[in-house]
């Protein structure tokens, strides 16, 4: 199923320290995430290799860009906390499933 693929695919990204997760929730036409990068990488260069692996390897098209919005350092504690719950409520606000533990296609490290 295209979805564990993705799920699998993202954990392996963080397991070879391109991105450390914090959450990737996928919804049926779009992807919301929570992501840091290593010094060493450009977050642009690390989406865009990602990207690429899941249009070759299971022919997904994306658009060609993506929105980013860089966290602060002052946005810790409950404003991160309102970011992953604005997540984690997405698929119930889009009538998908009736309570946030019901979506399985979620990586959350919150809850870990």
């Amino acid at each position: 199923m295209l979805g564990t693929a993705l799920l699998d695919s993202a954990r392996f990204y963080e397991t070879n320290r391109r991105w450390r997760i914090g959450i990737f929730l996928l919804m049926p036409d779009h992807l919301h995430a929570i992501l840091s990068f290593g010094w060493g990488e450009r977050m642009s260069d690390v989406v865009g290799d990602w990207k690429r692996f899941q249009m070759t390897q299971h022919g997904v098209h994306w658009q060609q860009d993506y929105f980013d919005h860089r966290l602060r350092s002052d946005e810790r504690g409950e404003q991160l906390a309102v970011k992953f719950d604005y997540i984690r409520r997405n698929p119930v606000a889009a009538g998908l499933c009736a309570q946030v533990e019901d979506w399985p296609w979620v990586i959350d490290s919150s809850t870990a």
